[in-house]
Order: structure tokens, then sequence, then C-alpha cells
């Protein structure tokens, strides 16, 4: 017969603010013995906190506790024979018998409740730590070769960089292959930038919890290596250096050094970042097997929940509510305190309207949200939408903002006007109905962006009976880069010459341009045509060029089309394009950059009585 164990059983920490503590037997490799403790936060010893990939879902693994077995995965296993491993013991703890806190084994996986609690909790668990242990999984032998780059990068960052101590210190310059000479840097043929390009593929790069795990930690976080440890601070500023020097623009290093330089920023601000920002800058680029957890494992980072006992209820972590309520109610939150619409930059119209079947990422299984709620549960690749808002990286360690560009300012600063439905699914929000879509382009794929601005010029020119006038010429020039002339590190009047030197390029074959010409080559003077292609490319991804009733050009998402509506909502900088489902219904497609909409035209139309507004249900 089979011998069976008994299984450990959890006791109750669902309600009061206390904790488990793992002290494991470090002297034995072969088997995973220790000691399970409850213990309240304020009275706990000092304890490290270990980050790591859960991997497979499976627990194969057994830990041996109090006598009894708790399941473990292969991955956990592997790390905790990786602690045993430490000959030297811990840098800087002084203690022969280290106390852990690991979430898998100090948490009971198996209470929703206790689950929610305990992730209320998790910033003041990582931040009352010693410090946080990183394991990145299983060494390879050709790791020790990457680490040794890294070591030379955060040198020349050191030797080039002698007071830095924010990102914004490190000079910003472009990408040129002479850096490599420069900085005294491998080539890039060099295979040592393909082992840090492997190293960095591990999963832990892109698991949303590693963020507070790591950015929490009292000291300077330490990772695993095949022996010894590697400090955190010189893999951040390696990451941080390399994005100002252009090099994550390039193919050589991997873009995941931009999340960890996203780690890196959050370490080293003196504010806590406000969540909607939060979300915005980690959604994109990490994940979660659970997607409620792409919000709760933010929470211990966000101003919001600064303090325990008071938490919003909305913020309050709760395992029994499914995603898309959730996100949500969240949402909702967010909207209603902040009083401004840049979240939804990240939604995406419900699959029950059948418009995001193209989509690589839906499958029929997935929820179905509100076309309103952000999809913080997406990660956006490389060569996808750009987004029209952005975050506002300040000096001084200052928290980063979530916001629209000074320059987008559709309803001029005005607050959203929210309204209570019956319907918790539907968000009432007050804004115009300013314009319908009359025609629209191909949809722009990462391989077809020349074509899209060649179809989006032939539009712009039908809609003006065959030429253009100056006045829509420079509409068009707006319309097609989103008016972005801030992220290209220029000015309006740079991007309109480089616009007109886009033309310039275009007048030899399309003879609608004709009869400005001279106007063209005056304007185009100093102009550069490729600069401004490559600014648009950015924005063309993914997109439609459209033409309104009214004549106004603009860019909009993926899936519009002819009957939309160009609304101005507030709370706003932008144009949204709604498709109607009744008299005040509405799905939302998303953001819109609409010229001649974008500087509180519709707010001065409504002052003057020319313009009602309107509440509009979206659903």
């Amino acid at each position: 017969m089979f011998k069976t164990y008994p299984t450990f059983l959890y006791d109750d920490i669902s309600t009061s603010k206390t904790i488990r503590l793992l002290r494991i037997d470090l002297s034995d490799k072969d088997t995973l013995n220790g000691q399970l403790c409850t213990i309240k936060l304020e009275d706990a010893p000092p304890y490290l906190a270990l980050s790591y990939c859960w991997g497979s879902p499976k627990k194969d693994d057994s830990l041996w506790c109090n006598g009894s077995r708790i399941q473990i995965t292969t991955s956990l296993s592997q790390a905790l024979r990786r602690l045993a491993d430490l000959q030297d013991g811990i840098p800087d703890y002084n203690h022969t018998e280290p106390w852990f806190w690991i979430d898998q084994i100090c948490i009971n996986q198996h209470n929703p409740t206790e689950r929610s609690h305990q992730v209320r909790m998790m910033g003041e668990i990582y931040a009352q730590s010693y410090r946080t242990l990183i394991w990145l999984g299983l060494p390879n032998e050709s790791c020790d070769q990457a680490w040794d780059l890294l070591d030379l990068i955060f040198c020349v960052f050191r030797r080039e960089c002698p007071n830095a101590l924010f990102l914004s210190d490190i000079k910003l310059q472009l990408y040129a292959p002479t850096h490599h000479a420069t900085f005294g840097l491998p080539e890039p043929e060099d295979l040592a930038w393909a082992h840090l390009r492997h190293l960095l593929d591990a999963p832990w790069f892109r698991r949303t919890w590693v963020i507070q795990e790591t950015v929490l930690s009292p000291k300077d976080p330490l990772i695993l290596r095949n022996s010894g440890v590697y400090p955190w601070e010189k893999l951040s500023w390696a990451a941080s250096w390399l994005r100002r020097t252009g090099f994550c623009r390039t193919d050589i290093v991997s873009q995941r050094f931009l999340n960890i330089d996203l780690l890196a920023n959050l370490r080293r601000s003196v504010e806590s970042w406000k969540l909607p920002a939060l979300l915005q800058a980690v959604g994109p680029k990490f994940d979660a097997t659970d997607p409620r957890d792409k919000v709760y494992g933010l929470l211990g980072l966000a101003a919001e929940t600064k303090s325990l006992h008071a938490f919003p209820p909305a913020l309050i972590p709760d395992y029994r509510r499914d995603v898309t309520e959730v996100y949500r109610e969240v949402a909702r939150y967010l909207i209603e305190r902040y009083r401004c619409l840049a979240m939804f930059t990240c939604t995406i119209p419900g699959s029950e309207n059948n418009i995001i079947l193209d989509l690589v990422w839906w499958r029929p299984s997935r929820p179905i949200f509100s076309s309103w709620v952000p999809r913080w549960d997406v990660l956006i690749e490389k060569n996808q939408t750009r987004s029209l808002v952005w975050l506002s990286y300040r000096n001084g360690g200052r928290a980063t903002e979530m916001g629209f560009p000074t320059h987008y300012a559709s309803v001029g600063g005005l607050p959203t006007a929210i309204e209570r439905c019956a319907d918790h699914r539907c968000l009432r929000l007050k804004g115009f109905r300013v314009d319908t879509i009359a025609s629209t382009s191909c949809i722009s794929s990462n391989s077809a962006r020349e074509k899209f601005q060649k179809q989006a010029l032939n539009i712009a020119l039908d809609s003006q009976g065959g030429s253009l006038d100056p006045a829509s010429a420079d509409a068009f020039i707006a319309a097609i880069s989103a008016n972005a002339w801030h992220l290209a590190g220029s000015n309006p009047q740079q991007l309109r010459r480089n616009g007109y030197a886009f033309l310039l390029s275009h007048l030899h074959n399309t003879s609608g341009l004709f009869g400005i010409r001279k106007h063209i080559l005056h304007e185009a003077a100093g102009g550069d045509a490729d600069a401004f292609v490559a600014l648009a490319k950015n924005f063309a991804i993914n997109r439609r060029f459209f033409v309104t009733k009214q004549g106004r050009l603009g860019l909009g998402p993926k899936w519009t089309k002819k009957g939309d509506v160009v609304s101005v909502l507030f709370g706003s900088g932008l144009p949204y394009i709604l498709r109607p489902k009744g008299n005040t219904q509405f799905m939302l497609l998303g953001e819109s950059y609409t010229h001649s909409l974008m500087n509180g035209e519709s707010i001065e139309a409504w002052r003057s009585g020319r313009l009602k507004d309107q509440y509009l249900d979206l659903l």
C-alpha cells in the first residue's frame, strides 16, 4: 500500500493583520524541510521576501512543514534549493536561521477570503521585509557572459554619469553604431549581446507581481545567480542607460530592459504613482495568470492605497468577483475620482458586437467587457497601436502622471461630468455628438504603412473636390501625424515644415497638389520628409484615416466605419469614436485625433449656443 502523508492545515488569518513566516532548513539539500509560524506583522522578526515566477501551476514538489506536507511548484522548489545552496549566507543579514515570506506557502491559496486579505496587505509585507531576493529560474552556462556584459554596461554608465540619481540625469541620445567603440562596448554581432537577450527571456521580467516585490524592498534587491548574488542596482542603472542612449530602440538588446527601467523608475521615485499611471505603464508590458492581479498586484504601490485602513471600496481585493466586475468598478472609481478619461486609451470594443474577432489574442471563452472598461489584461507588443495619451515622466523623482499632451485640449480642461444609471455595466457621461464619419481608409498594418499614407492623402484630396488648399493641407499634416510634435523632440513649426516636405515628395505624382505648388515649396523649406514619415508611422498602425460629413480629417481606431459618431466628452483632451446603439446609447470604439476639434472648438460652440450637450450612455 502507498503511504499517505498528512496535508498541512492552515490556521485562519483572513481578518487580522497577521502573516505567516517560513523558516527553511538550509542544511538539507535533498529534502525540503521548514517551519511555518503565524505572527502579527508588527511583531515579525527580520525576514526575507522571495520574488520568483510560479511557472507551471502544477504542484509536483513537496515542502515538509511542521510535520505535514505542502505541495509546491517546481519553480519554487528550485528556488528553495538555491537558497539552501547559499554558502556564504545572505549579505548583511546576520541570522543563521533566516525567516522568509513566500506567497505560495505563506498564504492559503485555497481560501479566497484570506487570499484577498493578504493581497491587501502585500505592500506592507514587502515594505517591512529586510530585503527581496530574486530568483529568475535555473541558470544556463551562458548566463555568466551576460552578467559580465551587464557589469561592463554599468561601469560605462557610472563613468559617463557619475552623479546620476534619476533617469533624467542621463543624457538622452539617439542610438548610433559608433556607440560601441565610443563607450567600449562589444560590437552588435558579439555573442555577449545574444547571451544577455537570452537572460532577459526569463518569464520573471514580465510578471506583474514582481513589480511591487522589487520596488518596495527596503534594501537593494539581490538576484540569485548560479553562484553568489547580483545587485539589482547594477541591472537597473544598466537598463536606464541603455534606454537613454537609444539601445532599446534597436534589436541589439531585449525589450525587457524597458520593463526593468520601469521598475527602476518606480523604485527611485520619491512620490507614489497614482493608479491610472501605474496601470497604463504596467498593463501593456507585464502579464499575470489571473488577470485580476494586473490591478491587485499594483495596489501596494499606488498613491490611493497608502492608508491600509482607508482603502477605497472599489480597490479592496476580492477574488470572489470576476475580472469584468473588478476592472469595471476600478475604472469607474478612477474616473469619478480624477474626472479624467485618459484611461479610455486602453479600451477595446466588446466581442459581443463581433468587432474584435480578427484580433489574434481573442478567444470565445474570454469574458465580455463593457466597451468603456480598460483592457488591462491585454499585452501590447511592438508594432501595435500607439496611444494618444502619454505618461509624463517628471524630474527629481516626482511621480509620473498619466494624461493628455497639453496641446490636446478638446474640452479646454473641463472635468468629466458623470451620472449614475440603473445598469451597472453602463457609464453615463456628458458630452457632444459633433460629427459623423463619412469615409475611411483601409486599416494600416505594420507592413502597409506607406500605402496607408498615400491612401489617406487621396481620401483627403477627394474630400476637397480633388485638390488641397493651404488650410486643408495643414489639416492633413496634423491629422496623419496626430500633430505629435512633442514626441519628435521638436516643435509645431518644424513638424509643419516636415509635413510639407512630405507633400513635396508626392508633388510629381499627385495632381491634386499642383494648385498649391508654390505654397508647398515655400513651406517645405527646412523640412525633413523622412522624419515626418517616421513620426506618422507611429500613429498609423492599426488605425484608419477618416473624413467626416463636415469635412474634418482625422485618425481613428481600426474599427471606425461610415456612420460612426465623432464625440467630445467632458474630461478628455481628444474626441472619441462611438457607434450608435440607440438614441443615447453607444459603444466606445476608441480615441481619435480629429483636426479642428482638438483646441476647445466644441466648448466654444456650446457656450455660444451652437452645440447642445447631452448625457451619452456607453455600453
